[in-house]
């Protein structure tokens, strides 16, 4: 996402639909270079992600462009590791067990949105998500870079026209055809 505003493009969501400001989201600041976590003190997960967010600058990464990225986040015991590109950017400490389980009563996940209440979103992604995947285990550092390797897109191969000879025009069906 290449945006010249500062403001949060949500990623993904879990959410309370029937509950205003109840919800954890996954966001991307792409001005900023900031990716996190969002959920408003005294809501979603009681306010334990309110104002979590990793800064890339000086990690060697980049999100505000118009490259596609894989962000992969693995939930330990104690700390929520963060990767982008298949590179360690941070983790964050101290946040206890379970994750979809933070939300009470959650009953919507959204892509590139969060449901704040059954009649409102917010924080819409500018762009394009192709792929959103869960896992019931932690992933390992090599299984974070092989997830991001398996989304790097190959330069197209450029044909060798040289020598090339272009032939008469030739029916591609019998004669008198007319399909």
């Amino acid at each position: 996402v290449k945006e010249t505003d500062n403001s949060p493009h949500m990623l993904v969501a879990l959410s309370d639909s029937s509950k205003e400001k109840e919800y954890l989201g996954v966001y991307v600041t792409p001005e900023s270079e900031k990716i996190g976590f969002d959920a408003p003190a005294g809501g979603g997960a009681n306010g334990v992600f309110k104002d979590k967010s990793l800064s890339l600058s000086g990690k060697g990464v980049s999100v505000n462009n118009t490259e596609w990225h894989t962000l992969t986040f693995t939930k330990s015991e104690s700390a929520i590791y963060c990767y982008v590109d298949g590179v360690y950017i941070d983790r964050w400490r101290g946040l206890g067990a379970g994750f979809f389980n933070l939300v009470n009563n959650a009953d919507t996940l959204t892509i590139g949105k969060v449901t704040r209440t059954s009649t409102n979103s917010d924080m819409n992604t500018v762009g394009a998500i192709d792929c959103v995947k869960i896992y019931s285990e932690v992933l390992t550092e090599d299984e974070v870079y092989r997830e991001h390797e398996s989304t790097v897109r190959e330069a197209e191969t450029v044909l060798d026209m040289e020598g090339a000879k272009k032939t008469e025009l030739e029916d591609l069906y019998y004669p008198g055809y007319n399909g």
